[in-house]
């Protein structure tokens, strides 16, 4: 992810208005702002970080332990307890990323010859801001998701964070199939893998509708409904809940903000009633996903429309010569058959409270491992070493289009980690990008300087020299776990 659409993605959290979530940006900086800078105030910015607040989450029925312990730990320690003020399992928390894409917010804005040490550092200036924020924004327990092919995936112990278990992602490389057709790239997969569902369904009249206009209330309400039949089927089957929920809002502000060319929405259609959908985030012209499915199983199912979705999906990249498709963690096995291979993903975690920290890493050691499996025909286990260590990276034209698309105001510009902050405290979302347009105009504004740094959120000297003797340590002692 990089560039306009993940910032445009931002400010569709923002304006989404999710429950129970709060989104908020960070802009990471060289702790040398103490000095008067003349020049522009991007200069110093080391990386942008997107963080989903997740209030109230409920370990007792997001984690594995299932059945009547669930239940029992949900009524005495977790949401359903009678008294609010102790429910020690209802946790805050701060995911450093986006849950739509799964993927990590962080982005780097300069490049270093030691990437792994630059994102350990990053990650070392979230944890010291979130140690300072108030009870309301304070999170209980950090979670970095990234692809283990990602620098910040390496710095994970360097920065203090533990590592946390995560079924693979199922990534497709376009890349050699620039220029075929959809009949074309079906030939390169065995043939007992070259089932054609998409001219199936499409043969019984079944119909295939690509839609742009995500802002229609028509719209954002089918592609809701059609996720809330998953929903309700992953609850019947005592699976855990995803993160977050969508909202018509949601997607009505991916419309609104995203461009065109950067999402669109796919319905399926049979007998003139929509059986399946899905939304299409596109990053031209490198990466293509599919999130937020939803589909009606009575009759989705024997029209095979979820493996119609996904060679759709594939033609349409190839179609538009995309480098990768996304498709997720789940279902593997006709991920696998499409030619997909499996990427490792990796999480970190923080979480201050030592008691909570050991249960996360328990826990976490028994995560379900069903989407782990291996089809040795696709060498899944190791075809992932192909792929060179990918860094999300802002380019200056994108530094300057945050700077002059942002909503709202910031009170912390000239520190290490500038927080975006509300206006209000009853709103929770954070915008953006006008935070980071705010910051911008100050700077530029000679009388405004001594203001902003009276405001000042900054690592000092002693702690950087700290960070940074710590830092090499843990990289001697834990060389050998990367």
């Amino acid at each position: 992810m990089t560039g306009d659409a993940a910032l445009q993605l931002m400010m569709a959290y923002e304006k989404g208005q999710l429950d129970n979530i709060t989104s908020i940006v960070l802009r990471v900086a060289r702790p040398t702002r103490r000095i008067p800078i003349l020049i522009n105030q991007w200069d110093d910015t080391e990386a942008i970080v997107f963080l989903t607040i997740i209030h109230n989450f409920d370990t007792t029925i997001a984690g594995v332990i299932k059945g009547i312990w669930s239940r029992i730990l949900r009524r005495t320690l977790g949401s359903q307890n009678c008294i609010p003020c102790f429910r020690p399992l209802v946790l805050r928390l701060g995911l450093l990323g986006y849950h739509w894409p799964f993927r990590t917010g962080i982005f780097f804005t300069t490049y270093h010859h030691d990437i792994v040490a630059q994102a350990a550092n990053v990650l070392q200036s979230i944890v010291e801001w979130n140690n300072m924020q108030k009870s309301n924004l304070h999170c209980d327990v950090l979670l970095l998701p990234a692809l283990s092919t990602e620098p910040v995936a390496k710095a994970i112990y360097n920065a203090g964070f533990f590592p946390m278990p995560l079924p693979p992602t199922h990534l497709l490389d376009l890349r050699p199939h620039h220029g075929k057709t959809w009949n074309e790239y079906m030939k390169t997969l065995k043939r007992t893998n070259r089932r054609p569902y998409l001219q199936q369904f499409l043969n019984k009249g079944g119909i295939i509708e690509e839609v742009h206009d995500l802002s229609s209330i028509e719209v954002s309400t089918m592609i809701c409904r059609q996720w809330e039949n998953i929903a309700r089927f992953r609850q019947e089957k005592n699976e855990p809940p995803t993160l977050v929920r969508p909202s018509v809002q949601f997607i009505a502000a991916i419309g609104h903000v995203m461009t065109e060319s950067y999402r669109s929405a796919i319905f399926l259609r049979f007998n003139n009633e929509v059986i399946a959908s899905s939304v299409i985030f596109k990053f031209p012209n490198k990466l293509l996903t599919t999130d937020i499915h939803g589909l009606t199983h009575e009759k989705a199912r024997p029209m095979k429309a979820y493996f119609v979705m996904l060679q759709w999906v594939i033609k349409e990249a190839l179609d538009k010569k995309y480098d990768f498709v996304d498709f997720g963690p789940t279902t593997p096995e006709p991920k696998i058959d499409l030619g997909c291979i499996q990427i490792p993903m990796e999480a970190g975690g923080y979480c201050g409270n030592p008691i909570i920290a050991f249960g996360i890493k328990k826990c976490g050691g028994l995560v379900d491992t069903v989407h782990m499996k291996k089809n040795p025909s696709q060498q899944a286990t190791h075809e992932h070493k192909r792929f060179k260590i990918e860094t999300n990276f802002l380019t200056t034209s994108t530094q300057q289009l945050v700077a002059s698309d942002l909503t709202h105001q910031i009170t912390s510009n000239d520190s290490y980690v500038a927080q975006a902050q509300d206006s209000s405290e009853r709103q929770h979302s954070t915008s953006a990008i006008l935070q980071l347009d705010h910051a911008n105009r100050l700077m530029n504004n000679n009388s405004s300087r001594a203001e902003i740094l009276e405001d000042v959120i900054e690592i000092s000297d002693k702690q950087a020299n700290l960070s940074s003797k710590k830092l090499q340590t843990n990289k001697k002692e834990k060389t050998s776990r990367f």
